[in-house]
């Protein structure tokens, strides 16, 4: 099974002459059929800037900002977009977040993710692929 497309990144918005080719859900069907050229550029303006603003964002495409508010809720439902939040734990009194990449024995991967998510200094925890197996925020 492929794995659902849920942030597009700036990288991955073209193919070289401007246009996304396709976006693929989880069963491997191309849901751009769903999307305009509104998604498409609001999505281009969140991967360049995701603190801009409906109103903002509005003004650049000449659009209502409830109509951006429509498209970034129906993008966020669809899981095409998701927005990310990333708590300072400093300004409420935490220490200073590390970054950990661990590279663990993959008989025990699923040992080692029970231990390390249950710590309560783990704000965040993924497996990932390439020089390290896991990556997480302590």
């Amino acid at each position: 099974m492929k794995p659902a497309m849920d942030v597009i990144e700036k990288n991955h918005l073209h193919n070289g002459k401007g246009r996304i080719k396709s976006i693929l859900d989880t069963n491997g069907r191309n849901i751009m059929k769903k999307m305009d050229a509104t998604d498409i550029n609001i999505m281009r303006i969140l991967a360049e800037d995701e603190n801009k603003t409906p109103e903002d964002m509005a003004k650049e495409l000449n659009i209502g900002s409830a109509t951006v508010r429509r498209r970034i809720n129906a993008l966020t439902e669809a899981k095409i977009i998701r927005r990310l939040f990333y708590i300072d734990s400093r300004k409420i009194g935490g220490n200073v977040p590390a970054v950990i990449a661990f590279n663990v024995a993959l008989n025990r991967l699923d040992e080692i993710m029970k231990i390390l998510s249950s710590m309560d200094e783990n704000t965040w925890l993924a497996v990932c692929t390439g020089r390290y197996d896991l990556i997480g925020i302590f």
